[in-house]
């Protein structure tokens, strides 16, 4: 049975004291733990690694923690060693471990801050930019940044954004974002020759938005006349594109049962799924998600859908001016996410107006466009071991 709420610290507590009285797992090879998504999914730049590890390292022990009733339990079980989240063997293992590696947060394996000396490598969701990081509690961020070993980074832009946090440098080796490397196989092998441009839309998270807030006429309405517009009602009808949809799994339910949606859009509810999106995308639409980094490495064509952005920048703050130049139209309304889509189709989802300021931010944000960022990372942890 999961405990919830208040009682939650309490239960990991008492985990992580059971296992620090019981003797530390043994094995053959050092034990280099995973997670990701809190432990609800086998997926982003945690996995990445993790594949990456189980294919050219035979000298550790990889094991993956995930969440007993999570939809990618048998992939994981297929990968290879794991360990179910809410139990006290996931506590032994994480005092136990020569590395813990998380992309979301500390909570993705349990026992990765009690005080055992493993090497403690956050990979991150994606590249921090459009929203500022802001902890649970005023000084969580401090402690993570003293606690957590290495943070990997895309390039000096955002190693300028995370020494903000109170990383030290040292900590923040450029390698570039794991997950980068299948999106650039699955890319280089998708033929767009046979079939239909996709769009992927996929608005972020508002932490601060109630029920009403994500009703048709609270403050996610902009998002609402989009997706039932005339326009691209006829778009969809007339076959011009595929559609799929990705809700921020905090605010999904939100929106109801999603008949309000046009048939032909596709509701996507498995995170896993949206590196393959992303990859085989003609073109990303969000707002303030990491997403449109991935699409701009792949050199996919964007659209900015930023019609809350004085609130954005107000509540939650950005790296970067939003107001300035980016890599695509920066639209305030749904009738501009409309134009942007009509000239997307007219020129083959090209947004050619738009090739040269993608070229230059890419020189910017990345300082590496191949796939070898997760041997990167790799690199990067055995060189801390070897400092240590």
């Amino acid at each position: 049975m999961k405990v919830r709420g208040l009682g939650q610290p309490i239960v990991r507590s008492a985990r992580n004291a059971l296992a620090a009285s019981l003797p530390p797992v043994r094995s053959e090879r050092p034990l280099w733990l995973f997670g990701g998504a809190s432990g609800r999914s086998y997926s982003d730049n945690s996995r990445a690694t993790h594949e990456r590890l189980l294919a050219t390292r035979q000298d550790v022990e990889p094991v993956w923690v995930i969440d007993e009733d999570s939809t990618d339990l048998a992939d994981v079980q297929r990968a290879g060693r794991h360990a179910l989240r809410g139990t006290v063997e996931a506590h032994r293992l994480a005092r136990s471990a020569q590395v813990i590696v998380f992309s979301h947060g500390v909570q993705d394996v349990p026992g990765t801050m009690w005080g055992n000396d493993a090497v403690r490598v956050r990979l991150g969701h994606g590249l921090t930019a459009f929203g500022r990081t802001k902890g649970r509690t005023p000084r969580s961020v401090e402690r993570m940044t003293r606690a957590v070993d290495l943070a990997p980074v895309a390039s000096e832009l955002e190693q300028d954004h995370k020494a903000e946090w109170g990383f030290p440098r040292h900590k923040l080796p450029i390698t570039g974002l794991p997950r980068w490397d299948a999106m650039l196989a699955e890319r280089a092998a998708t033929s767009e020759g046979g079939r239909r441009p996709l769009v992927f839309y996929a608005p972020t998270s508002r932490p601060w938005h109630t029920a009403a807030d994500a009703s048709p006429e609270g403050a996610l309405k902009p998002v609402y006349e989009l997706l039932s517009s005339p326009g691209l009602r006829e778009q969809l009808a007339d076959g011009a594109f595929d559609l799929a949809v990705y809700f921020h799994q905090i605010t999904r339910f939100r929106f109801g049962t999603f008949d309000w949606l046009p048939p032909e859009v596709q509701v996507i509810e498995q995170e896993a799924v949206l590196p393959h999106l992303i990859a085989t995308a003609s073109l990303v639409v969000s707002d303030y998600s990491s997403i449109l980094w991935d699409a701009l490495y792949l050199d996919t064509p964007v659209i900015f859908f930023q019609f809350d952005r004085h609130e954005h920048v107000t509540r939650r703050g950005s790296y970067l001016d939003l107001g300035s130049t980016l890599f695509g139209p920066n639209c305030d309304s749904p009738s501009q996410v409309q134009e942007a889509l009509d000239q997307a189709v007219s020129d083959g989802f090209t947004l050619e107006p738009w090739r040269s300021e993608r070229a230059r931010w890419q020189e910017r944000a990345f300082a590496y466009r191949d796939a070898h960022n997760a041997d990167r990372v790799l690199a990067a942890i055995t060189a801390r071991l070897e400092e240590r």
